[in-house]
């Protein structure tokens, strides 16, 4: 377990030496497929270059539309003082969001409704595969193998009639499936078998960890009054109670303050892996060939001699004048170099949207009649439950 930024550096600024590897990822590439997120180096090349345009600021503005929608839909169901769980929410919202910006409008509203209870299910039955003690009890027709097979063969049923529709009917260009399906004329273009692959990996990658970063974000928010002024203050001044835009965001440093120092406190990606591919040196370590090189990035995040008072949550140690080279250097939430995340933009303007918007609107304030926030360490880090009451605010 590498607990050094510098050395975490050093080997995902080598991939050639250092690839995505270890138990975790090896079980992934067997349940998800051999998607961007799981892939081996020479097969991760050949799909980012093909990947990469579907990411591009142009496109991401357009897929902000969608978001919005979601957003929207969510700020406008709450009631004054009716108590929600703001995990659920988030959730829910992430899940949405990522689904129709990705199948655009091939997808019908009970299509979306039916999709999301698989995506949830089969997500976290996947932690229980890549964690199993022996991977043969994985292949055992146990109740959750045989749930786990039946959520993950309908998302991709599902994300194949998409994709037909798609070469038949046209749809939205601003959907990432339209973007992806447009490389056919390339000869390296992907097959319908790594269309899916690709398209499960994005599914649970959008979902979980906006939903995550959103969910711990407001708890953080909740319990540290200062940095929620400071965040209401800046969105009444920059918003004046409309939602946020893409445009909008430049100007909303203290939203992506929020956001940047609860991904710092509290990493979705919490455990990490490299496996060695050629003999290699590490802090002065001979490392053969086959070696399962592990790092956390909440470790990372929480070194007191990189981040003064880590368990704080404090927004404003982001400042441009307060940020040091090393402390950026190991934020971790997005992995770095080659095999950083693909989506980082993608997520964080979805979050910022939705932060932006319902800090507008809304104060979420923990439900005191309910059993307090349950943390759930999976695949991702996250909360179970975070029950909270809406307070509709005044302008």
């Amino acid at each position: 377990m590498l607990c050094a930024p510098e050395l975490v550096h050093q080997i995902l600024a080598a991939p050639e030496i250092f690839d995505k590897g270890g138990p975790i990822f090896d079980r992934a590439r067997e349940t998800m497929g051999n998607g961007i997120g799981t892939s081996l180096r020479h097969v991760h090349r050949r799909q980012r270059a093909l990947m990469q345009p579907s990411f591009s600021s142009q496109r991401i503005t357009g897929y902000s539309k969608v978001m919005h929608e979601e957003v929207q839909r969510v700020v406008t169901s709450w009631s004054d003082g009716c108590a929600i769980d703001a995990a659920e929410v988030f959730g829910e919202l992430a899940a949405r969001a990522t689904i129709r910006t990705l199948l655009g409008a091939h997808l019908t509203e009970k299509e979306i409704t039916a999709l999301i209870p698989h995506l949830d299910r089969a997500f976290h039955l996947a932690y229980r595969r890549m964690t199993a003690p022996i991977a043969a009890l994985t292949r055992l027709p146990t109740p959750s193998t045989r749930a786990f097979w039946e959520s993950i063969t309908a998302i991709r049923a599902l994300a194949q009639v998409c994709i037909n529709r798609h070469r038949q009917e046209g749809g939205s260009p601003d959907s990432l499936i339209a973007a992806l399906v447009s490389t056919t004329t390339d000869e390296r273009a992907f097959t319908d078998e790594e269309l899916l692959d690709q398209i499960v990996t994005l599914f649970f990658a959008g979902t979980e960890s906006t939903g995550a970063a959103l969910t711990w974000t407001f708890y953080h928010l909740a319990n540290n009054p200062g940095a929620e002024e400071a965040l209401h203050r800046e969105v009444d001044d920059v918003l004046g109670g409309k939602p946020a835009s893409v445009s909008d965001l430049p100007m909303l440093g203290q939203v992506n303050r929020c956001l940047t120092e609860s991904l710092r406190l509290t990493p979705p990606s919490w455990l990490l892996s490299r496996t060695v591919t050629s003999p290699a040196e590490l802090g002065g370590v001979k490392l053969p060939a086959g070696t399962t090189v592990f790092f956390s990035p909440y470790i990372l995040h929480h070194l007191p001699e990189v981040f003064p008072a880590p368990e704080d949550y404090e927004p404003d140690r982001w400042l441009p004048e307060r940020a040091s080279r090393r402390q950026k250097a190991a934020l971790l939430p997005f992995g770095h170099g080659a095999r950083r995340c693909i989506g980082d933009t993608f997520g964080m303007t979805e979050a910022s949207l939705a932060l932006a918007t319902i800090a507008t609107r809304w104060r979420l304030a923990p439900d005191s009649d309910a059993p307090p926030a349950q943390q759930a360490i999976a695949l991702t880090l996250n909360l179970r439950t975070f029950p909270v009451i809406p307070a509709r605010r005044k302008h």
